[in-house]
């Protein structure tokens, strides 16, 4: 009887053996194996195997959430909120959503020294809207070497100089290039010719 035990128990044993070794090689089978080994042995290191990569089925292309599409309908935007501003109103910079940064650009920024001890700056600007602009602030930066910010100026690039009557502004025509100085007789103490621009606001005319 108690021989008969003690081999039932070994049986027991040996099979649970076999079951967890028959267990262990299909979980590497799994894990590490593929689903057509010769594909893969005769494969070389790095080739593409078809069989071990699914087949996935083609991405829709959704203009309303795929990459550009917000960047346009931004700008989209911006567009129809510029040709609402009214005549008369004032669209500044960090203030107003339909500022246009590229509506008056500058083309050229010059040190002019061709009268003597009356240092100019020469700039010349370009109009690339559609609308009359008859008032304009933009700042003139001056800079040390390093780019620093040394002072600003404001002014009114569409000044120009009158006679007996004075100065007058003379509105900007949409495509027009214009050339104005600002005079640097009183630029700061360590300013070494180096210039920059802001523009800072704008108003269409009526």
């Amino acid at each position: 009887m108690i021989e008969a035990l003690k081999n039932k128990r070994t049986l027991m044993i040996g099979g649970g053996a076999l079951v967890g070794v028959l267990l262990l090689g299909l979980g590497y089978r799994i894990l590490f194996g593929a689903s057509n080994e010769e594909d893969v042995v005769s494969k070389d290191k790095g080739a593409w195997v078809p069989s071990a990569i699914p087949d996935l089925p083609p991405l829709v292309f959704n203009p309303n959430k795929d990459w550009g599409a917000q960047a346009l309908q931004l700008a989209q935007e911006n567009s129809v909120a510029r040709a609402k501003v009214r005549a008369g109103v004032r669209v500044e910079r960090d203030k107003s959503d339909a500022f246009d940064e590229e509506l008056i650009t500058v083309e050229q920024v010059q040190t002019d020294r061709s009268v003597p001890d009356m240092p100019r700056i020469l700039i010349r600007m370009n109009h690339r809207g559609d609308r009359i602009v008859d008032n304009v602030r933009m700042d003139i930066l001056f800079l040390d070497q390093k780019s620093a910010l040394l002072a600003r100026r404001p002014v009114n690039p569409l000044v120009v100089a009158g006679s007996l009557t004075g100065d007058k502004v003379k509105p900007l025509q949409p495509g027009e290039q214009r050339e104005f100085y600002v005079d640097a007789t009183q630029a700061p103490l360590g300013w070494l010719e180096q210039v920059g621009t802001e523009l800072v606001y704008y108003q269409f005319a009526p």
